[in-house]
């Protein structure tokens, strides 16, 4: 299977499952921001981390951070609460490294970097 890596910022605070088969996992949303053809762009990529790394990731996050995170995209597909289907590619992360923190309310950064398997 092909690897994607991406570069976003943590959207909202991560959702941590455990299941009674002992599968722990968590989604949550990066927004990555471009540009195409002079605009900004932003798309939302909705994650999927398994295990420790889910664990660890949970514990750690801190919303608006910029996270590079890598993995694999699957399509989905999901019927909403009205009945209508809705396709959805999902990143499933292998690994993540943190990046720069949201500015503070003097408005410095913080660069602390660390990488997680």
């Amino acid at each position: 299977m092909n690897t994607i890596t991406i570069v976003g910022n943590l959207v909202r605070d991560p959702e941590l499952t455990y299941k009674e088969t002992g599968v722990v996992f968590a989604h949550f949303t990066l927004a990555d921001n471009g540009y195409s053809k002079g605009e900004q762009t932003t798309i939302f990529w909705n994650v999927t981390m398994f295990g420790n790394v889910a664990e660890t990731f949970c514990n750690e996050f801190v919303k608006g951070r910029e996270y590079t995170i890598k993995g694999i995209c699957v399509p989905n597909e999901y019927t909403d609460k009205n009945g209508s289907k809705h396709h959805e590619i999902r990143l499933i992360a292998e690994c993540y490294k943190n990046g720069r923190k949201p500015k503070d309310k003097t408005n410095k950064e913080s660069n602390t970097e660390s990488t997680k398997k």
